[in-house]
């Protein structure tokens, strides 16, 4: 099947990490963060271009990041914590369409306008930011999605690692190129079956990051019917 034919969609097979169980919620200021991180940062994806190459630029692999045990506390923004919540309801019910989009660039813009007041200082915080973003539409919402992913698992949140893995695999799958672990899935009317994906990751590699074996991620493709 070719992986940008007439009326192929791409989704995640593993659905929204955020479903997934909170093995550790920490918070800390994100600057003290920023003055600990022992691994290179996801790097901004161009604008507007879709083929740049992703192993030489935008997206230089990176160490899945290890979830840290509880830091001093800060509370958890309550508007993020909403804006999560409605998110993951939203790609739950609605299959896709105008609706579904234009509730997720409003997501998009409020998650933006957050970070830019420096609303976000929790590893729950930057998971929903990251969440958001991971649902949006381009190359820069997607590595901003990774970036952000990795800091919440930095900062406590164990969905992150899942969720930066995906957000890596979307971004490929956007830009043009196989994907690195499997998480995406090429649909059409048919039904969806995995993208074209690397052959020599191996499931070790996706333990590391929180994910399935191949064959799980198979499976998963298989029962998938609605983007999320």
């Amino acid at each position: 099947m070719p992986r940008n034919a007439p009326g192929l969609q791409h989704r995640g097979v593993l659905g929204d990490p955020a479903g997934l169980s909170v093995a550790v919620r920490a918070a800390l200021v994100v600057a003290l963060l920023l003055g600990g991180c022992d691994f290179p940062a996801a790097q901004e994806a161009p604008r507007d271009e879709p083929r740049v190459d992703a192993r030489r630029t935008s997206l230089p692999p990176i160490d899945p990041p290890r979830a840290r045990g509880p830091a001093p506390s800060a509370p958890d923004n309550a508007e993020l914590a909403e804006i999560l919540a409605a998110d993951v309801a939203d790609h739950a019910s609605i299959a896709s369409g105008d609706e579904l989009a234009r509730r997720d660039a409003a997501r998009r813009a409020r998650v933006l306008a957050i970070l830019s007041d420096d609303g976000a200082r929790t590893g729950a915080d930057f998971f929903a930011v990251a969440t958001v973003l991971d649902h949006g539409t381009s190359l820069e919402d997607f590595a901003s999605a990774r970036r952000y992913a990795v800091v919440a698992a930095k900062l406590g949140e164990r969905r992150g690692v899942r969720l930066a893995a995906q957000a890596w695999d979307r971004w490929l799958v956007r830009a043009g190129y196989p994907q690195r672990f499997g998480t995406m899935a090429a649909c059409d009317a048919d039904g969806c079956t995995l993208h074209v994906y690397e052959a020599s990751t191996t499931d070790e590699e996706r333990a590391r990051w929180d994910l399935p074996p191949l064959r799980a991620l198979k499976d998963a493709a298989d029962r998938s019917r609605r983007l999320p």
